[in-house]
């Protein structure tokens, strides 16, 4: 979906409407006539009594022509942005338009205060049913939702059932295996109904950890599994990195036998990065596959671990040394999931958001400088948009050969310093420092620009993330590094920004590596 276009009548609740559908989707709200307001630094109202309606319909059109030019929003127009059939014909054939009527009543009672509305008065009802009448004719070309008696919340969902605006993007890791990456507040509580909608009828092994299987939201998932008709078998590992091991994995293989799980069953995975390696692991490789569902409930996997099909164990402290490509069916993000986040844990997700925007979107940097972690939760466009931008990259590059490999930005080095920490250092806080290190790497190979070091260690440090080691044994984070799956010939490949959103994958040496740990640490 490009952008979702609302119109119709005033009084029909289309900005209204507008942000119930942006927040819940993780889209951007845009209303024409308030960027219209923005843009001439007065009401509509005055201006069509300063300069005449003429003016106002080209503003209209100019306006309505920008916003047309980025994409996932939901945009509000004016109602009557759309009779003019040079503006119908901006539409092209790739945006979603519903037009939003009502009873004429209705809008007179709604529309209140004349003196903003410079085509209507509610005290003439003629005028109103006259005007619908000269609108109906270009009303009637687009899908209609009727607001009559209904809530701003109840004509969104009947929008929602005409435009399946969840269904935030789809990649194909070959022919046969396609994945859907759908986006929605509220999403895992319906769980149920969207794996029954998208034919995935048969048993279900939910694979979860300890801290989730405690969370309201995981009932209201299971609860959801169980009133869809799927019988439902669960199997519960410990949190935590120094978890994701084949001896963890030998659990997870034994209660897909007790559970008979056959080919035509889901494993669905809830939880973070770990979990959902796991169970990709045990879909990809019990009974030679079956189908996987994955239910991100850290921002880290909502925005990069559940997209894409990587999935592994860590094998004698090498970071996901045995794994497979793996695509879910289904990535069901649902941002209320993060809700119940620690500050602490929604920090280390937003390193992957930063990671994604470095290497790939400068608009992604320019919104999270916008934003702090108190309310970076409601700011779900920055959420989908990440997501978004990773499932492009994925489809670009499905296995990992050429640009996929700029998504490792800060893991090379990452990986090494959490591994020689004995993960005492989280995954998140170890990428941090690690982009820090391989970005002042780059610097001193003039590969990027000082100023972009700058930027990038004060937006970490707008979240509290930390940008240096500290004490670390550097000979045992080489050594962690030399293992490196994406080592060739002997040499480390680093993904490294070239300009905030330009990102590249390099070649250096583990002298290299030596020295951009120890400029900035104590060993």
């Amino acid at each position: 979906m490009r952008n979702l276009i609302l119109t119709g009548f005033m009084g029909t609740g289309k900005t209204t409407v507008g942000r119930i559908l942006a927040r819940r989707f993780g889209l951007e709200f845009l209303d024409t006539d308030d960027e219209i307001e923005r843009t001439c630094g007065c009401s509509v109202a005055e201006l069509f009594a300063r300069d005449g309606e003429s003016c106002f319909r080209q503003l209209e059109t100019q306006i309505f022509s920008e916003a047309l030019q980025a994409s996932g929003q939901v945009i509000a127009t004016g109602g009557g942005t759309l009779l003019s059939g040079s503006n119908r014909l901006l539409l092209g054939s790739d945006q979603e338009v519903v037009c939003l009527t009502c009873d004429p009543d209705t809008i007179a009672q709604r529309v209140g205060d004349a003196r903003q509305r410079p085509l209507f008065d509610p005290r003439q009802p003629r005028k109103v049913r006259t005007l619908l009448a000269e609108r109906e004719p270009v009303y009637s070309l687009y899908s209609q939702v009727d607001t009559t008696n209904r809530s701003p919340e109840q004509v969104a969902q009947a929008v929602t059932d005409l435009i399946p605006l969840a269904e935030a993007a789809a990649f194909d890791l070959t022919q046969t295996q396609q994945s859907r990456v759908l986006f929605e507040a509220g999403l895992l509580p319906r769980a149920g109904t969207t794996l029954a909608r998208h034919g995935l009828t048969a048993s279900v092994l939910v694979l979860t950890d300890s801290t989730v299987a405690g969370l309201p939201i995981f009932n209201a998932m299971r609860a959801s599994l169980a009133a869809a008709g799927l019988d439902t078998h669960v199997h519960t590992i410990h949190p935590g990195e120094e978890h994701k091991t084949l001896q963890t994995m030998d659990g997870v293989y034994q209660a897909a036998m007790q559970a008979r799980l056959d080919r035509s069953s889901t494993v669905l995975g809830m939880g973070g990065g770990v979990v959902g390696d796991m169970a990709g692991l045990l879909a990809a490789t019990y009974l030679r596959g079956l189908n996987l569902v994955l239910a991100p409930t850290t921002l880290l996997a909502q925005v990069d671990a559940a997209i894409g099909g990587k999935v592994g164990v860590d094998f004698h402290a090498a970071k996901n040394m045995i794994g497979a490509f793996k695509p879910a069916n289904l990535v069901l993000i649902d941002p209320a999931a993060l809700r119940t986040l620690p500050a602490s844990t929604l920090a280390e997700g937003l390193v992957e958001v930063i990671k994604i925007g470095f290497m790939c979107s400068q608009a992604l940097i320019s919104q999270l400088e916008e934003v702090t972690l108190d309310d970076v939760l409601e700011h779900p466009q920055i959420i989908r948009a990440a997501a978004h931008q990773k499932v492009e990259i994925v489809q670009r590059d499905p296995l990992e050969r050429g640009d996929r490999m700029l998504l490792n930005f800060g893991h090379t080095i990452g990986h090494g310093l959490e591994a020689a920490s004995a993960y005492r250092l989280s995954h998140g806080q170890a990428v941090s420092i690690g982009m820090v290190a391989e970005t002042r790497l780059a610097v001193t190979h003039g590969w990027c620009a000082e100023s972009t070091l700058e930027t990038l260690r004060s937006l970490l440090a707008r979240f509290s993330l930390p940008t240096e080691v500290g004490h670390i044994d550097c000979d045992a984070v080489l050594r962690f590094v030399g293992q490196d799956k994406k080592r060739r010939a002997g040499a480390i490949r680093l993904a490294i920004p070239r300009d905030i959103g330009d990102g590249a994958v390099v070649e250096v040496s583990l002298d290299d590596v030596r020295s951009a740990l120890t400029e900035g640490a104590k060993v």
